[in-house]
């Protein structure tokens, strides 16, 4: 029996409205769980928003709301979003909510508990002096400066002094160094497990759990005048969504005893390699089992930005090409998994090529041919075989190869093999030319040909459904 498949999307910052970068992962996520559902696993599908901050209480304060009815907007469009790409999450997390905070005050207390291999507190008070980019809602080194700006926001990074708690990560980083190299941890793509064990031979100095003049989040068990720092208030929800400090048996069920997955964009790296690693270890609580960190991508050669006005809306894509058009398109612009460009001009093209001439052709042709030939039913299996040998050898292998594209997430190229077979299948029917053989009073024969192609839609509708769930229905329907 397999493990229970436990799979997770970084919750996304509420600061704006959702954007193709949002849409991308989540459909990622959703194609990996629909795969394990179709191969008989039970699934547990996250996704949500995190809500504290001091971007969130900006945005809020220049709108002229409160924090939590700003949020309480903004997460709509999140949601909303969600639906109309059709993701099939079980749980939406949002961090301002009472079940997530008692999760946070629970593994704060762990932690604070905690004492490192050598006897000390995992968990100290500290003043903390130095950088800090609201944009990027976190601590930022002299270092990582360009030109004395944070390289991702272009700005200036504020200078703080104040009281912090801070965690001990240094004491964590040589055990978490050896759980990736043994890939205990496994970090995926390899380049990125590479870049993980280059930021643990950098030296990275201990983090902060709280800050003391951010006043949206969620306050400390044990010191009300510190918040929990938005990372580790973020972090945490991977546990408080699936009963973390209220409900054992449903964390013992996902976590405890599954096989854990969190899929996230490379810059947040860090936080989810190092810091969760070490909160987990010092609460006592297992590792996830994989991390997988795709890549950035621009639009049209430029990085994705409100400034340039190159931000496209996931909403744009369905209202043009349909959920599952848009589904399809995001996720075969580029292979998964590696840097790549958007160009909407492709769109099109795309569109047509794969979806409207490729697959959408053959399903037409066949089916036509049976309406009309066949009284609208699947003809028989020719009693030759050799009319669907060939076809069939490349067929039957189809789902357990593609299925093992995905446990290795190789999205991009689980969706091509199934392209690649529509596409030597209209061939196949273009050679064999059914129609003629019609035509010459060869029915069984021709009957055989049409037998092979509609056993290709079908398994094609299945192992394309994670991606294509309307558009495999519509074709099953048909057939």
């Amino acid at each position: 029996m397999p493990k229970p498949f436990y799979i997770t999307t970084p919750i996304y910052y509420i600061n704006d409205v959702p954007h193709i970068g949002h849409a991308y992962t989540s459909i990622a996520v959703d194609m990996i769980a629909r795969f394990h559902k179709i191969a008989g696993r039970e699934v547990f599908f996250l996704t949500g928003t995190d809500e504290h901050g001091n971007k969130v209480a900006e945005v809020a304060a220049a709108s002229g709301m409160s924090e939590i009815d700003y949020c309480d907007k903004i997460v709509v469009s999140f949601q909303n979003v969600l639906k109309k790409l059709d993701i099939e999450n079980d749980y939406f997390i949002r961090t301002t909510s009472e079940r997530h905070k008692k999760a946070v005050w629970k593994i704060l207390d762990a932690m604070r508990l905690a004492k490192t291999d050598d006897g000390q507190d995992v968990v100290y008070s500290a003043d903390y002096e130095g950088l800090y980019c609201t944009g990027c809602e976190k601590f930022i080194t002299e270092k990582e400066l360009v030109d004395g700006l944070c390289p991702d926001h272009k700005v200036k990074p504020e200078a703080l002094k104040e009281k912090n708690y801070f965690f001990r990560l240094s004491a964590f980083l040589p055990k978490i160094k050896a759980l990736i190299e043994s890939n205990e941890l496994l970090i995926l793509p390899e380049e990125r497990k590479r870049e993980v064990l280059g930021l643990i031979n950098q030296d990275i100095p201990d983090f902060s759990l709280s800050r003391e003049r951010v006043k949206w989040g969620v306050p400390l068990s044990f010191d009300k005048e510190q918040v929990a720092y938005v990372w580790v208030d973020a972090l945490s929800n991977y546990i408080s969504a699936i009963g973390y400090g209220d409900d054992e048996a449903t964390f013992n069920k996902w976590w405890t005893d599954g096989e854990v997955v969190h899929l996230m964009a490379k810059d947040i790296l860090k936080f989810h390699t190092l810091f969760w690693p070490a909160m987990l270890l010092a609460a006592g609580v297992k590792l996830p089992k994989t991390m997988f960190i795709h890549g950035f991508f621009t639009v049209d050669g430029e990085k994705m930005s409100k400034t340039l006005g190159n931000t496209i809306d996931p909403n744009a894509i369905v209202e043009q090409f349909g959920i599952d058009g848009a589904r399809y398109l995001l996720l075969t612009q580029f292979p998964f998994g590696i840097d790549g460009d958007v160009q909407a001009k492709r769109f099109v093209t795309k569109y047509n090529s794969d979806l409207a001439n490729d697959l959408g052709n053959l399903v037409s042709r066949v089916a036509k041919m049976m309406i009309v030939n066949f009284d609208g039913k699947i003809p028989k299996p020719s009693s030759s075989t050799k009319e669907i040998t060939e076809i069939m050898e490349r067929t039957e292998p189809l789902p357990n190869t593609i299925y093992a594209h995905i446990k290795h997430f190789r999205l991009s190229k689980a969706i091509d093999e199934a392209i690649d077979l529509i596409r030597f299948t209209n061939k196949y029917f273009n050679d064999k030319a059914p129609w003629k053989l019609v035509k010459e009073g060869k029915l069984e024969e021709a009957g055989g040909i049409l037998y092979a192609c509609a056993e290709v839609i079908r398994i094609v509708s299945i192992v394309l459904f994670p991606i294509m769930p309307n558009k495999m229905r519509e074709i099953r329907n048909v057939f």
